[in-house]
């Protein structure tokens, strides 16, 4: 199989490569319905973006196939080589690659290309559906303990035996996986097209990252690294094992943070990037342009009323009420992690100007555009699982190709208060929980590797729920109107802790009646 080459038929304007028992004439109408622009006849979406097109498409005898297609951007990028395999043709060859060599892969049927004057347009990739299939978490989720161990103990002996002849996965994920089938408990591998044959048995470095990617132990799948060690003809050590699978995964949550960071400013399935007139526009796909500049324009009138004609520095915060949104697209729950707080479509918002002249940014101690890394922090945050106010957009005006100034908009909640204002209505004992509170903020912060230079009572937000228990700890969050002082870092060292509890116990010590002393002691809690 190292050498195959499909053999390609030309049904209309797609050239197709068929597996043998392939059912060529649902195949052909499936292809000729997607050169109409049209959907095969009762096609169910699963997965959809701006990419690919994942359908679910019945057959007459019951059963159902798969279909996988790509646009140009999905199946190659449009600068590639002429005559390069899409990805719809490089995972029909490792499907039938890992299938011929034994091991469980969903059986692939066809593949389709179509180009123009040798330039790669779409890409089709058909397959056959598993019956009664459930993805790993769900069968794992349902099946009783004795049942979930032989599922676990069967995956390992899969992996380790795909490990063993040189398949390196590069995207075992659980959702990658499949359950069911004819076999009860089989697992069965799904989209592997970016799996690599070494032709040699994998080298323990790529071993450790395929398992740390599929949520191996600690805090995965139990004893996943104990059936994949003591599978194959040689037994490996388990210890050593789960030492490079955490270092993997270590080293995979730090790639992930940073490519999820990068997503708000690209267009993608959750973000748009856009111009308008004179402004530069970065803002979630459920958010109106529209409403968004109309909340712009309330925040420059106020700003301009209190301020007069002319001001110095940034001016205050405005909060603006009924900015609409639709209902956020699937993929953005899907690709962007969960949707973030306030994703409503009707809510007040907030405000925040920031001046983006070069004297400015010195002063803030911010080499770059001042509100775009404000933005960029914000989502840094999120992502990190810092509760804050949900950043919603960044608008830039920029004056012959410079940025003038740019303004951040967050959803905003009256419910929440400042912590500085809480803290001055409350007493000695109304106020020690509220510093217990802060110091497992703090040490959350920290641990999430987020350090902010200026954070104080001033900068948290307190809040109850209503009907919530009194006895219950509040809830703060990092008031996002200030993420430009927030620095991200691999980890946060002991020293800058140590000072950043001191400053925060000092400040803490002048709002309430408590000794220094016993406020160190709350927030080391």
């Amino acid at each position: 199989m190292s050498g195959y080459r499909p053999t390609w038929e030309q049904v209309g304007e797609w050239r197709v490569a068929f597996a043998p028992g392939a059912p060529r004439q649902a195949v052909c109408a499936i292809l000729q319905d997607l050169a109409r622009g049209t959907l095969p006849g009762g096609a169910e979406t699963v997965k959809q973006s701006r990419v690919r097109h994942v359908m679910r498409v019945p057959l007459a005898d019951g059963s159902a196939l798969f279909v996988k297609h790509s646009n140009r951007w999905g199946a190659r990028r449009p600068l590639a080589w002429l005559g390069a395999r899409s990805r719809a043709l490089e995972e029909f060859v490792n499907l039938r690659r890992v299938r011929t060599l034994g091991m469980a892969a969903v059986e692939p049927l066809a593949c389709a290309e179509r180009r123009e004057q040798g330039q790669l347009e779409e890409a089709v990739l058909v397959t056959r559906e598993l019956p009664r299939a459930a993805l790993l978490p769900e069968a794992l989720a349902r099946l009783s303990e004795p049942a979930r161990a032989e599922l676990v103990a069967a995956l390992g002996r899969s992996i380790r035996a795909l490990h063993d002849a040189g398949f390196w996965h590069r995207d075992l994920h659980a959702g990658n996986v499949l359950v069911g089938g004819h076999e009860a408990g089989q697992p069965v591998l799904v989209d592997v097209q970016k799996l690599r044959w070494l032709r040699v048995p994998l080298p323990g470095a790529l071993r450790a990252r395929d398992l740390a990617m599929l949520g191996a132990e600690p805090g995965g799948v139990p004893g996943l690294l104990e059936s994949y060690a003591h599978s194959g003809r040689r037994l490996q050590d388990h210890t050593g094992l789960r030492r490079r699978v955490v270092r993997a995964k270590s080293r995979r949550t730090r790639a992930r943070l940073r490519s999820r960071g990068r997503r708000c400013v690209r267009s993608s399935t959750g973000f748009r990037i856009e111009r308008h007139e004179h402004l530069r526009v970065y803002r979630r796909a459920d958010i109106e342009l529209k409403a968004l500049l109309g909340a712009i324009n309330v925040h420059r009138e106020r700003t301009s009323v209190a301020s007069g004609a002319t001001r110095r520095g940034d001016p205050p915060v405005t909060r603006v009420a009924d900015v609409k949104g639709g209902p956020p697209p699937d993929s953005f729950a899907r690709g962007q992690g969960r949707p973030e707080p306030g994703s409503p479509s009707k809510g007040a918002v907030a405000v925040r100007e920031f001046d983006e002249s070069l004297t400015a940014r010195l002063s803030h101690f911010v080499p770059g555009p001042r509100g775009l890394t404000a933005w960029r922090r914000a989502h840094a945050a999120l992502l990190r699982g810092i509760e804050t106010p949900a950043p919603l957009a960044l608008v830039e005006e920029t004056r012959r190709s410079r940025r003038v100034c740019s303004h951040l908009v967050v959803r905003w909640d009256d419910r929440a208060r400042c912590l500085g204002a809480v803290l001055a209505e409350a007493d000695a004992e109304e106020a020690a929980p509220l510093v217990r509170a802060v110091g497992r903020f703090l040490a959350r912060l920290h641990e999430a590797g987020l350090c902010h230079r200026q954070l104080g009572v001033d900068c948290l937000l307190v809040r109850r729920d209503p009907g919530a228990d009194e006895s219950a700890a509040p809830a703060l969050s990092l008031l996002a109107l200030q993420p430009e002082e927030i620095r991200v870092a691999t980890r946060v060292s002991a020293r800058r802790r140590a000072r950043q509890t001191a400053r925060l116990a000092a400040e803490l010590a002048e709002r309430t009646d408590l000794p220094r002393s016993k406020l160190e002691q709350l927030l080391a809690r």
